[in-house]
Formats: C-alpha cells, structure tokens, sequence
C-alpha cells in the first residue's frame, strides 16, 4: 500500500513539471537582451513578451510630460509577465481592478516564431478604445491574440498608453513639459519603438497594419493625417467603430474639475496661477489623483484627442482629412453600436453637438436639426447612437475611397452579439464574459462558425490580399458595398443547417436613412448656414463634402445656386445697360 502511494505521488509530481514546464527565449533588440516565453500554438509556436519598456517611466516630474524614449538596459529584460495597467482602469467589465500604475508604457509583442530577420513578417499595431479612459493592454485574451493572428505570419504588438487625466490633461493652455494630448504622444512613441526596434525578431516596418477600434481607432485615423507621423508609418488601416473627434478643450472641464476637488485650484481663497496647478498635480500621490478624476466624473465622459500645434493642428477633424492619404482600409460597425445611455450624463443634444463635431458640423443650426429629428424618436437615444457611428464610418469608408484609396466595409449583425465592441469578443476575445452573462449567443454552433470566419477576413486584409474575401468589392462613390457578418443554425449537432451566412451587399448602402441624413442634409444645412448669419456652436466652420447624389439624381442646391447666378448675371446685365445708354446718348448727340 505504501509503494502505491509513493508511486502515486511521483507520478502527480512529474505530470505536474510535464504541465507547468514552460519554454523561455531570449532575443536580441537594439535595446538589449529581452527574455520572452515561447507558447505553442495551434498553427505554430509564438515568441510572447509581456511587456517590453518603450520609454521611461513617466513618475514625479515627468507626470503630464511627454514620453522620453527607452533606449536600452544593461541585464536581460524580463518580459515573461504582463506590467501594470496604466491608470486610470476603472471599468463596467471584469477585471477591472488589476494593478495600476503610472510605470506602465511597455509594449506587448506576440510574434510568429517564423518570423526573423531573413523572413520579416507583416505587424499589426493595436490602439485599444475605451474613449481614452477604460481598458489596458493587460485586458486582451492572450491565446485569442496568439491563435487567431500572431501564430499565422505576423507580429501582434499591443502598446500601453496613458488614460484619462494622465493622458489628456487641459489646464486651459499647454505647457514646454506637459502639451496636451500626451497619451497620444505614447502612441507615436511605442510605434517608433516598433520601427526602431523590433526588425531585429523579423517585423517587416514597410507592412504595418494600424488597427483600432472606437476611439483607438479614431487616434490612428488622426495620426494618418498627422504632421507627427510620416505618410509611409502604415501601409494599411482597420478602423473598428471608429470615433475620429477632435477640438479645442474638450478635456478642460473635467481638468478643472479635478482641479477643484484635488484642492490645486484655489489656496486661501485666492485662484492658484496655472503653473503652480499643474505642480500641485504633479505633487499629489498617485491614488489621490486617481480618487479626484474619479469623484470629478473623469471616467464616466469620453476623453478626445484635442486641437494643439504639433500633433493635430486644426480645430476640427474635416481641416485635418483635408490632408488624407488614400490607404486601404478594412472599417466596421455593428448593426446596434450602443444606445446614448451608454453615455452617461449626456444627454440628446450634448450628443448630437459631439457626433456633429466627428463630422465637422459646428454650426447651431446644424445641431438643432440633429435635435429636431430624434427628439421625436420613440427611441431617438439608441435610434441617435447607432446611426451617427454609421455614418461616421461611412464618411470615412467614401473619403478615403474617393482619394483613391480601398475601403472594405463591414457590419457586424451576428443575433444577440450586434452591439458595440461585441465584434472583440470574437477577434480579440474582449468582453467574452460579460457579454455572455448579459446577452444570449444562440448556440454553440453559431459562436465556433464565427470565431472562425471573422479573424480570417482580417487576417486576409492584413497579409496584404487584394480582397479580405472572394467577392467583396470596396464601397464605391456612393457608400455602396458592404459585407454583413452573421451566422444562423438550426438543428444538433447530427442534423445541423446552416440557413445564415454572411452577405455580401452589392450596390446597396446600410442603414441608408441615417447615412442621407447625416452626410447629406445635414451637410446642407451646414452649408447654407456658412452662408447666413447662424452663429458656430464652436470655433470654425471648415466645408464638409457632401455625399454624392446617385447618378442622374439632381442636387436641389445646384438649382437654387444655378438661378441664384442666373438672377445677379441679369441684375449685372441691366445695370450695364442703365450705365452704358447715357454715354451712348451723348456720343450719338456729339456726331449730330
């Protein structure tokens, strides 16, 4: 009996190393030595490095300042586990309260193990969303990333970035040591990370894919158009829900409100000098400023890239696309995206004033007419929401595609899982558990046909196919031509039937309405606003392109300006005549 047992706990022994035995790998980078872990993968083994330093740590007087880069360390780099979230991470889903950090701008890598300086793989660079306050790099499900994408020719690289007040603070002016946008100033810092160093393990730096999704995604359309970015960084693009917001103080009210409630506004009943703010900012521990943008409502708002003289020097998102580089382009919705009450504390109008802005639309009456219409809405929240991210999308799907860029486009309308980010549950493995406990995914069957088909659609784009699937054609002038992604099954598993699959539509436009409404009349009535003396809700009012009219179909506009023109040339004809009879009269009278 004694022998049984001590043979039954060698063998627990050994199968327990044989199990928790692990591969490690170290490389060589320009930086130094990086030790990473080597995990076996379904279609290969993937070289994993869970958090490569980009820049230095970003603590005491380099709080608020821009990244200064990371160039090197003496010993081999540990990168076999994840570092802290980048503060704050305070969130709806779980996990939310990992360990947070200001020492957080590292990278993670997630590279093809056949991928070396002889054969360079394509590199995906990720910008998570979470309206620049929720969610960190340490989020994502590692073996969705592994399996669905680094483990089939490429490199996955998911930077970290400052969040929230840490990454977008607004005092009301910028400062030599702390400019605006600063987590935008990661962003752009972990990329030439990227270029700098990470072809040593075979990234190809001329075949990166920038990928982001909401307002990750509306970073990466911005810095397309950066001065701060060269024109060749990314040879391609995927915009998930993207939200491309950009303007003058957007962050300043929630600044100012931490302000208040850090006690760095006002001493002895006299206003603080803004110098001296932004010291006292600097001073504070790290949970108590945490605490302030919380209590000041810093995450419950949407953090957006702002106006500055470097980064993104014009006041609204159309000045900046004036500047667009046609790319290709893979962008995708959901068919419900999320309902207005997702944002909160805003309200109709507050909202119709931000979407305006994504598209350029400043002026009052632009956004009264958005009020107008979903106000009467039974409901206008969610009715509001989803057709501004349509349209959004779709503006930049056409612009991009009328410069002569590609632009696939895709909606997401798998039953019980068409809401905003759900498309992650499936690339990414994001929010998997809270959309499962929230929401009933039909069955088993249709969930594993779309864990399959989706990543391949994006892995096709990525690797550099002409076309992400046989057939699809990239929207033309109009908006037309889209994919629509959904599965539908019935019966078991001896006796399944496939009666849903994704679609392609040809010549067709989704949720045509709201794209009409939103980039044609109220493109018009920005317009002839411009030429009134409507006051701008907010500075400037660059023009805003039209969608085109389908062909054959007249503008309404060009026949009021055609008459318009007609009239003055006929008032301009006769006043000539009145000025030239006179003179004509007293040279006839002369010759007399």
């Amino acid at each position: 009996m004694k022998l049984f047992f001590i043979l039954f706990i060698l063998l627990k022994v050994a199968f327990c190393q044989e199990k928790d035995e692990k591969t490690y790998i170290v490389v060589d980078i320009p930086s130094g030595k990086v030790k990473g872990e080597q995990i076996t993968a379904e279609n290969g083994p993937v070289n994993v490095f869970r958090g490569i330093p980009y820049a230095e740590p970003p603590l005491d007087s380099r709080r608020f300042s821009a990244p200064i880069p990371k160039f090197g360390w003496a010993d081999t780099f540990d990168a076999t586990s994840y570092k802290s979230a980048c503060s704050p991470n305070v969130t709806i889903v779980p996990r939310a309260n990992e360990e947070q950090s200001e020492d957080c701008l590292y990278v993670n890598v997630y590279a093809d193990a056949k991928c070396n300086t002889t054969n360079p793989c394509p590199v995906v660079f990720y910008v998570y969303g979470g309206s620049n306050v929720y969610l960190s790099a340490t989020r994502f499900n590692e073996t969705d990333i592994i399996e669905k994408f680094a483990s089939h020719g490429m490199i996955f690289v998911l930077p970290a970035f400052r969040r929230g007040i840490f990454g977008f603070l607004d005092l009301g002016a910028p400062f030599d040591d702390a400019p605006y946008n600063v987590g935008v100033y990661d962003v752009i810092t972990a990329l030439r990370f990227v270029q700098r160093e990470l072809p040593s393990i075979g990234a190809n730096i001329r075949k990166i894919t920038g990928f982001g999704h909401t307002s990750g995604a509306g970073i990466l359309s911005l810095l397309l158009v950066s001065p701060a970015v060269e024109d060749t960084a990314f040879e391609r693009i995927v915009l998930c829900s993207p939200m491309p917001t950009l303007g003058p103080h957007f962050n300043q009210p929630l600044s100012d409100q931490s302000l208040d409630r850090s006690g760095c506004a006002i001493k002895n009943s006299r206003l603080i000098p803004l110098p001296e703010r932004l010291e006292c900012l600097r001073e504070m521990p790290f949970k108590e400023l945490v605490k302030a943008s919380v209590e000041s409502h810093f995450l419950y708002k949407r953090v957006l890239p702002q106006q500055d003289d470097y980064l993104f020097p014009a006041s609204t998102t159309t000045v900046m696309f004036k500047k667009w580089r046609p790319i290709p382009m893979l962008i995708t919705v959901t068919k419900e995206e999320m309902p207005l009450s997702a944002f909160t504390d805003s309200s109709l109008l507050e909202a119709c004033v931000v979407f305006c802005r994504m598209l350029g639309y400043v002026r009052e009456a632009t956004v009264a007419e958005c009020h107008t219409k979903y106000r009467d809405s039974a409901e206008h929240m969610e009715t509001m929401a989803k057709d501004a991210f349509h349209a959004v999308a779709y503006r930049l799907a056409i612009m991009n595609q009328n410069t002569g860029g590609s632009s696939f486009f895709s909606v997401f309308t798998q039953d019980s899982a068409n809401f905003h980010a759900a498309d992650l549950m499936y690339l990414l493995g994001l929010h998997r558990r809270s959309i499962m406990n929230n929401h009933t995914i039909e069955n088993d069957y249709e969930d594993q046909l779309m864990n399959d088909f989706y990543p391949a659609i994006f892995r096709n784009f990525i690797l550099g196919s002409e076309t992400p699937l046989e057939g699809w054609r990239p929207v033309n002038e109009q908006g037309r031509n889209y994919l629509s992604t959904a599965f539908r099954t019935i019966g078991g598993e001896n006796n399944l039937t496939v009666i849903r699959r994704p679609l392609l539509h040809v010549e067709e436009t989704f949720n045509q309405n709201a794209i009409e409404f939103w980039l044609r009349h109220l493109a018009q009535i920005e317009a002839q606003a411009n030429l009134g003396d409507n006051q701008p809700i907010m500075p400037e009012s660059p023009e805003m392109p039209v969608l085109p009219l389908p062909r054959g179909e007249k503008d309404p506009q060009l026949s009021i300006l055609f008459w318009v023109i007609l009239a003055i040339a006929a008032v301009l004809a006769i006043a000539v005549v009145i000025l030239v009879m006179p003179c004509f009269s007293q040279h006839r009278d002369y010759d007399e």
